[in-house]
């Protein structure tokens, strides 16, 4: 070796100035001497006789506490951090670390119960723009998004820029039908014609008769879910319509169930078969059948008209020369693309200043999306596509829950099956008082879909927003605090004549089970601040304020 090569030419130099005897006896030394390799130290030891080395090395155990319980504990006590799954989100705010997180990728590992994510904040402080952040992470994995009734719109430039379909739903724009089944209607008549074909051949080969039954008993299970889907979403409408004839039959379902069922095989009898509209549903109703006779238990047609006359009248509400324009009385006008992410730009609703039919919209876009997915799903087991997977953006709830509270009902009935059919979500409001009722029911009902998003940030919140925020998850005083602390708008400096955003923009305190929260901030890029200008329509203006 190169050390021991440079000792013997030293040592020999020292040599020829000593006596012949004396060097004699060195040379005898120097062939008794055997190098041997440096031992490698691996994870067991060192790789030598007597070096100690183990075939197993026991990890030490760890304990997770509080930095109370274990202060001062000997030998080795460290912070923890968030796990590196997920989305890059940005900093941690006390210690520097990356914090990466979205709902789908901690559920795909095991770290949450459920694929679903709330968002709370104050307005201006940056959720859509976290949102965003996870969406791109999400895709990356694999996923598809669905951004189901985009008001501002928040998500159509990620939308067009990833390649995705954005549809603009609004009067004399887009429609979209309350009762379209969603994509899987196409693929209704292969699923008939390929159990009629399994039926006919059944006759004669036993194992084809199975498949037959297989064909029909999940064309009947499709078809229960879409005829509940229509009953449900038209009682919504009822009740966010804010017309008194809809809300007086918002609660009585069993005639509207029979006269969409007789709307549906009506339509379905048609050359081409089509999918039933409103005004279908008008007219069977009005046409009355035997069914709807004893359902109503009236005895002739004249009484059967009077018994059946309000819920005609709720119906009429939405007629093209209504309120909602032609949104709800055409056929959808662009079909959801499977294949692709998309997004329902709805900000032309919004522009009417109507909380009624935003309302409306948003819960018709979330039901469309909602069939779109159960689609895929039903195709998928039915061999007819491969399997795929989508996260769903229910922004803006607060605008549904405040036209009527009963509507948390439809919201947990929405988003109850999501993980079931492989599906995730994020849910984004203003503040926790959206999910805190004067009755104690729907305070129930609105927890109970609030446990079952696990993963939970929070944005600035006001003062008086605290009391709520405990109902839906324990948070210390010092977290609280600093959710208030967060809350302030910007303010102008005098010296620079230039204004500060606010404090808490893009600030967020993500919260998983029951531990305590990790508070990060999101910068976003370049591309990001491109694809996602939330002040768009404010742009020229900002622009010509700051050069002022």
């Amino acid at each position: 070796m190169a050390g021991t090569d440079a000792l013997v030419d030293l040592t020999a130099k020292i040599l020829r100035k000593v006596s012949p005897a004396q060097r004699e006896s060195f040379e005898t030394l120097q062939e008794d001497v055997v190098e041997e390799p440096i031992p490698t130290l691996r994870r067991g030891g060192f790789e030598r006789r007597d070096g100690g080395a183990v075939t197993g090395v026991e990890a030490p155990v760890e304990f997770s506490a509080s930095s109370q319980q274990v202060a001062g504990l000997w030998p080795f006590c460290v912070g923890s951090s968030a796990p590196l799954v997920g989305t890059i989100l940005g900093r941690n705010l006390k210690n520097s670390q990356v914090v990466c997180a979205d709902p789908v990728n901690w559920y795909l590992k095991g770290i949450i119960k459920a694929p679903s994510a709330l968002v709370l904040g104050l307005n201006a402080l940056g959720k859509s723009s976290l949102v965003v952040r996870m969406l791109l992470g999400i895709m990356d994995s694999g996923f598809k998004f669905m951004a189901l009734a985009d008001t501002k719109p928040d998500y159509a430039g990620l939308t067009e820029e990833v390649g995705g379909k954005v549809i603009e739903v609004g009067p004399n724009k887009d429609a979209v039908n309350p009762l379209d089944a969603g994509p899987l209607w196409a693929r209704l008549i292969e699923l008939r014609a390929a159990h009629l074909e399994e039926a006919a051949a059944a006759e004669t080969d036993p194992e084809r008769a199975k498949a037959a039954q297989t064909r029909a008993d999940l064309i009947a299970e499709l078809m229960a879910e879409i005829h509940s889907r229509r009953v449900s979403t038209m009682q919504a409408l009822f009740r966010l319509s804010g017309d008194k004839k809809a809300l007086a039959v918002a609660d009585d379902t069993l005639l509207l169930s029979i006269g969409i069922r007789e709307a549906a095989r009506r339509c379905e009898a048609e050359n081409p078969p089509r999918q039933p509209l409103i005004e279908d549903v008008k007219n069977a109703v009005k046409d009355g059948t035997e069914e709807m006779r004893l359902a109503v238990l009236v005895e002739d047609n004249a009484e059967y008209k009077e018994e059946s006359k309000a819920l005609v009248r709720a119906l009429n509400v939405f007629d093209s020369n209504g309120m909602f324009g032609d949104v709800f009385s055409r056929q959808t006008s662009s079909e959801i693309d499977l294949d692709r992410s998309c997004c329902f730009n709805i900000s032309s609703v919004r522009a009417q200043n109507n909380p009624h039919v935003l309302a409306a919209v948003q819960v018709v876009c979330w039901s469309y999306g909602q069939a779109a997915v159960s689609a895929a799903k039903t195709l998928a087991k039915a061999g007819l596509m491969a399997e795929s997977h989508y996260v769903l953006v229910l922004d803006e709830l607060w605008q549904v829950l405040g036209v009527d509270d009963e509507m948390i009902n439809f919201v947990d009935e929405l988003t109850r099956l999501n993980r079931s059919i492989g599906v995730g979500q994020i849910l984004i409001s203003h503040s926790p008082k959206d999910y805190v009722f004067s009755d104690d029911r729907l305070s129930g009902v609105a927890q109970g879909f609030l446990d079952r998003s696990p993963m939970k940030f929070y944005a600035g919140l006001v003062e008086h927003d605290m009391d709520a925020l405990s109902q839906i998850v324990p948070m210390s005083e010092r977290e609280k605090q600093q959710l208030v602390d967060w809350s302030p708008e910007g303010v102008m400096d005098p010296n620079t004549n230039t204004a500060t955003p606010p404090v808490g923009r893009g600030k967020f305190l993500m919260k998983a089970g029951q531990g305590p929260g990790v508070p990060f901030q999101v910068r976003l890029t370049a591309v990001e601040h491109r694809i996602h200008d939330t002040n768009e329509a404010w742009r020229e203006a900002i622009d010509r304020a700051n050069a002022l």
